[in-house]
């Protein structure tokens, strides 16, 4: 891989430069990969067995996020799981849940076998409040038993710029799923995803209502709405918790589409 000649990428920032872009996209998610180990540790999930489900509220400095965890163990191949996974993250990163709304630009690019470029901007039907978002992912496989996943979000592209007026998503994640070393063919899944949004400057914009209309038809399926609350915070929260959540049902939906499907219930596994 070539040496950049700057530090672009330390910034999640994408160079027009094909050679330094490429380079960039590599080195950002193996910086996300090099950062799970501890992130296990701090989140707790290092130990982690039984089925957990958390998200919460955190604050670093002026800055406030979404984060969440979870641990579900399944009678399932390593290979199923982890394949579940990809497409599931594929999935979610690419598309909106409400039928009837399409992006209004998406495309994928594979880098590798093991490396992807997902790129995807909303627009409100009802205005002209945008939502974009550039993801990277990435799996690795640390041995026979254990594989990683991870998504990490990029805040700025000399390529293909993000719109100047526009709420750009700034997240990251990853799923570690491990065959359990004592024989008994259960596999561990472990998520974690933190997340907000940076609004970029518009001026005379004060429409949390149109945002609020754009999210629903990028997380909620056809009908379903958000609670009608003023607070930016608790619209937050509730975009993560549901879109968390939902990763989680249509990884499900696609490791059931597989025929040797057998979710543990805790009460077979004390």
């Amino acid at each position: 891989m070539m040496k950049l000649d700057d530090d672009q990428w330390r910034v999640l920032k994408l160079s027009a430069h094909g050679e330094q872009r490429l380079a960039a996209i590599h080195l950002i998610a193996d910086r996300q990969l090099d950062t799970v180990e501890s992130e296990l540790l701090t989140t707790g999930l290092i130990e982690a067995r039984d089925p957990l489900f958390n998200v919460s509220y955190v604050q670093h400095g002026s800055d406030a996020y979404m984060q969440g965890c979870c641990c579900v163990q399944y009678r399932r191949s390593l290979h199923a799981v982890v394949n579940a996974a990809w497409k599931a993250m594929n999935h979610l990163h690419a598309h909106a849940k409400g039928s009837t709304h399409q992006p209004r630009q998406a495309y994928s690019i594979r880098i590798d076998q093991h490396t992807v470029l997902i790129r995807v901007a909303f627009q409100a039907s009802t205005g002209p409040t945008k939502l974009e978002s550039s993801v990277i992912l990435k799996k690795r496989q640390l041995s026979a038993s254990h594989v990683r996943v991870v998504f990490r979000s990029i805040l700025d592209d000399a390529g293909h710029p993000f719109d100047a007026d526009s709420y750009v998503s700034d997240q990251y994640g990853w799923v570690d799923v491990e065959l359990t070393d004592d024989d008994d063919g259960l596999v561990t899944y472990k998520g974690y995803a933190k997340a907000k949004y940076v609004l970029k400057p518009r001026q005379n914009d004060a429409n949390l209502a149109e945002l609020r209309t754009l999210l629903e038809s990028v997380h909620l399926d056809d009908g379903e709405s958000f609670v009608e609350d003023k607070d930016p915070i608790k619209l937050a929260e509730e975009v993560f918790r549901t879109s968390f959540h939902g990763f989680g049902l249509l990884f499900e939906t696609i490791l059931a589409a597989e025929d040797d499907v057998e979710r543990v219930d805790a009460t077979n596994t004390q």
